[in-house]
């Protein structure tokens, strides 16, 4: 693999923790799982969601009373071959919830963020895109 190569994977690997973010935060949720391989994980608060289905379902769960905004930094990518790659990233969290259960409209009324957490992702290249097979959230900091 060249360098020019590398630096490209790295950039799309980058792109897609981003891209998942912002999805979060804007939706369509649904879109989320396109960037998960067949059989990708995802672990966080002591659950794992294993599969395109279980991921679309936990997405399927998020209440419409919920906002959020994820703030990355520190997104980190080593390559480990043409077809594998691990990153970590930092993601500092925004929630509000609320009280009427409706979808909140912004601006919302937040004195601080609600925790730093780390994701642990590991990509395969899956007929030239790169898509995440697991990936691991670990709360790092709950403000309260």
């Amino acid at each position: 693999m060249t360098s020019l190569q590398e630096m490209q994977n790295i950039k799309e690997c980058e792109n897609i923790i981003l891209e998942i973010a912002w999805l979060t935060d804007h939706g369509p949720h649904q879109q989320i799982v396109d960037h998960f391989t067949i059989d990708g994980s995802f672990s966080r608060d002591g659950e794992i969601h294993v599969g395109k289905a279980a991921l679309e379902d936990m997405y399927k769960k998020r209440p419409a009373s919920l906002f959020t905004r994820h703030i990355l930094s520190n997104i980190r990518v080593k390559i480990l071959s043409d077809t594998e790659a691990v990153a970590t990233s930092y993601a500092m969290v925004f929630r509000f919830r609320s009280a009427d259960g409706g979808a909140p409209v912004p601006p919302v009324d937040l004195t601080k963020p609600e925790s730093l957490s780390e994701y642990h992702d590991t990509f395969q290249n899956e007929d030239g895109a790169w898509k995440i097979s697991s990936r691991l959230l670990k709360t790092m900091i709950n403000v309260v």
